[in-house]
């Protein structure tokens, strides 16, 4: 089973190889083509009618796997995949490769039979230029390239031995030489795309964690934010973006140092990631400046709920280094889709709260109001873009 792909894999690599797999409509559109012109061909050559009826199923089939990736597209443009329904994709993009391939074989194996030297090197032709576009494009999915491959060219394999020429099973044992061989490829294939997308992954996943909490960073706030907006948009509950600054860190970390300065940071993230949901992020954007995305927030009193435990649990002391510690943080919090749609204005509109939290006494929280200042979405922003993690 290993062999054909189907050994567990993470979710993520899952769904990028079922994303792969819908990536590209060209070479569907193109090999359908041929095979409907190739059939179409043969007809008015020849008038077999159970040539029409396969040329024509050839056509409406191309149309139907066309159709396919058009609707993955249009899933995926809301929301990523979930692992069960990249499953249930993949096996529809199987069951539309296995169709098409017994579709090509019956169609070849009846031109070999009945047609002309001409005709028949074009069924050929079809056959390696389809195994060549499987395995170019499909190897990545073994268990739906080899049996692909293999329904279809075992039944044209059949019909020349039928023939019994000696021409007819030299050609035969051509293609089943060029079949077993390509199974290698497909192996090595595989294997190497599962390489390329696990390394992909590797560095992208270091690329959107903050080097010293952990936590995710600037460019996973977006991705998370984004995600939890998209879903908004399909009938979800609220989302509150709270945006978070430490108080009284700085006199910490003048008076005991960067390094232990650097320890309170890790231990408020755990603070933090202990305070929220699995479904919620939370974010360092940088120095003592987090947000936390919380996502599917039934009302506003959920996301009170949440700012107040977040305040306590970065309120209760630490101890670090034999040193009692007691710092505060200030949250600001805004709402979707009241107080913003996209996931820039969330953020500038917390920030906007988050000030306005600060300026009332610290240590507390405050929704966004309208009505509290002069600062513009789009200065927000752009001074929240300025700013450098630590």
């Amino acid at each position: 089973m290993s062999f054909l792909g189907r050994a567990p894999l993470p979710d993520s690599v899952l769904l990028e190889l079922v994303g792969l797999l819908y990536s590209s409509a060209f070479p569907i559109m193109i090999v359908g083509g041929a095979l409907t012109g190739v059939g179409a061909f043969a007809f008015f050559q020849y008038g077999d009618m159970f040539v029409a009826e396969l040329t024509i199923f050839a056509g409406v089939l191309t149309l139907l796997r066309l159709s396919l990736i058009w609707a993955f597209r249009r899933r995926t443009e809301t929301l990523p995949l979930t692992a069960p329904e990249a499953c249930r994709w993949e096996g529809a993009y199987l069951v539309g490769s296995i169709a098409f391939a017994v579709c090509l074989a019956t169609l070849s194996s009846r031109i070999l039979v009945t047609g002309s030297v001409p005709l028949q090197i074009m069924a050929t032709s079809l056959l390696f230029g389809y195994c060549a576009g499987m395995v170019t494009r499909v190897a990545i999915r073994p268990w739906i390239c080899i049996p692909s491959t293999v329904v279809a060219t075992t039944p044209i394999v059949a019909t020349l031995l039928w023939r019994g020429g000696l021409d007819d099973a030299v050609l035969a044992g051509f293609l089943m030489f060029f079949l077993v061989a390509s199974f290698e490829t497909v192996a090595h294939s595989h294997r190497t795309a599962l390489a390329l997308i696990s390394s992909k992954q590797q560095l992208g996943a270091l690329a959107r964690r903050d080097h010293l909490t952990g936590l995710p960073n600037r460019l996973a706030l977006l991705d998370a934010a984004d995600a939890a907006v998209r879903r908004l948009g399909r009938g979800g509950a609220e989302i509150a973006v709270h945006c978070l600054d430490l108080d009284r860190f700085k006199p910490v970390n003048d008076r005991y140092g960067h390094p232990v300065g650097d320890e309170l940071l890790k231990t408020v993230a755990r603070r933090l990631e202990a305070a929220i949901r699995p479904e919620d992020a939370a974010i360092r954007v940088g120095g003592d400046e987090f947000i936390i995305v919380q996502t599917d927030a039934p009302n506003a009193a959920a996301a009170e709920m949440l700012a107040r435990r977040i305040i306590r649990a970065v309120s209760a002391p630490y101890m670090i280094e034999g040193v009692e510690i007691r710092i505060g943080v200030s949250v600001g919090i805004a709402l979707a889709p009241k107080d913003g749609s996209t996931v820039q204005d969330l953020i500038a509109r917390a920030d906007q709260a988050l000030y306005h939290a600060k300026a009332q006494g610290r240590d507390g929280f405050r929704f966004y109001d309208a009505a509290d200042g002069q600062v513009g979405s789009e200065a927000m922003v752009a001074a929240w873009k300025r700013k450098e993690p630590a």
